[in-house]
């Protein structure tokens, strides 16, 4: 029977990842062009990017302003109201902690940098920051405790990893960054990331620690996009 559920899980991850090819299907409209994200970067799964981008963000006007939209949550709220709506709030602090933190270091830089400013609505000239929790899977902590137990006793080799695996959290964003005087979509990204694979670690026991960590981890990366230089002929 062990074996049994060993060779069971190993096709579930198979499946899994067999099935996560293919083309991106969005599930926000804040992805219009899904047919031309590209490879991973960072921790995001796919990036697009206007091929202007560069020159809009980098503008040569004295003050640019910088706006983090309220995230969307349509996609999850139903199944997971009060988490979900946790989960909104602490990935738009984080991204507004990520992008307050990479102003900081543009605007000391000496030489022809814009003045870029963090704002709390809409404004220009400037670019708008929009997100959206589109996946939610809580950790199973009952799961997360069975894995350790079975790492402890059981004989058979990743038997606790696979354990680990199944009952590991989930969390999907997408967003895009638009320019506030036109509306012109500049980049387009989506995040798939489940819990990292650390039976020890705190996080694992709580069913909502890994996705925080992993929209931590969604704000740093999309910050980095925005201080992208432009690309130069």
């Amino acid at each position: 029977m062990l074996l049994r559920a060993v060779f069971s899980a190993a096709a579930i991850l198979f499946l899994g990842v067999s099935c996560s090819s293919g083309p991106y299907r969005p599930v926000s409209p804040l992805i219009t062009h899904a047919a031309d994200i590209k490879e991973a970067r960072g921790s995001l799964s796919g990036v697009w990017c206007h091929p202007s981008a560069g020159q809009f963000l980098w503008k040569k006007q004295k003050r640019q302003y910088v706006y983090v939209a309220p995230v969307d949550i349509q996609a999850v709220q139903q199944e997971f109201p009060e988490a979900s709506a946790y989960l909104a709030r602490e990935f738009r602090d984080s991204m507004q902690k990520e992008v307050r933190l990479l102003i900081d270091r543009r605007n000391a830089q000496p030489g022809a940098h814009p003045h870029w400013v963090l704002s709390d609505r809409p404004r220009t000239p400037g670019v708008k920051v929009s997100l959206a929790i589109v996946h939610l899977k809580p950790t199973d902590v009952g799961g997360k405790v069975a894995a350790v137990g079975v790492g402890i006793v059981s004989p058979i080799p990743g038997i606790s990893f696979l354990i680990n695996h199944l009952a590991s959290g989930a969390v999907g964003i997408e967003g895009n960054i638009t320019a506030m005087d036109n509306g012109t979509v500049l980049k387009e990204f989506y995040g798939r990331n489940r819990d990292p694979i650390n039976i020890f670690s705190c996080n694992s026991f709580e069913e909502f620690a890994c996705d925080k960590y992993n929209l931590d981890r969604f704000a740093r990366q999309i910050a980095e996009m925005l201080a992208e230089n432009p690309v130069r002929p």
